[in-house]
């Protein structure tokens, strides 16, 4: 598991997707923040047996990308996930969240 600052390397949506084979984005922000990207799985803190079925249900080739609003939140929800069993890679987006990660989007 690895984390990805905001602050340094991270330059488009395109490379956030090239961390594997299958990139899938969970949002481990509060159910209270409404506004997300269409394409992320929403998995709110606090909820393991949510984040349990939702990792056994991913296929073998899928690697995690973890955001919140802020940073914290996305590293506690990966260090969850590796608590439950996930062996797969699994990055997260830290010193940054959703507003960065939004400015990425309608750059593309």
């Amino acid at each position: 598991s690895s984390g990805i600052n905001a602050e340094y390397g991270v330059s488009s949506m395109a490379q956030i997707n090239s961390l594997g084979d299958n990139v899938e984005w969970v949002d481990t922000r509060p159910l209270s923040y409404t506004e997300t990207f269409d394409f992320a799985t929403r998995l709110p803190p606090n909820n393991l047996p949510l984040m349990r079925r939702y990792l056994r249900s991913r296929p073998k080739n899928t690697t995690l990308f973890v955001f919140c609003e802020k940073g914290y939140l996305a590293f506690y929800g990966a260090k969850d996930m590796l608590k439950l069993g996930w062996e797969r890679p699994i990055y997260w987006f830290d010193n940054g969240g959703y507003p960065d990660l939004k400015k990425l989007a309608l750059d593309q």
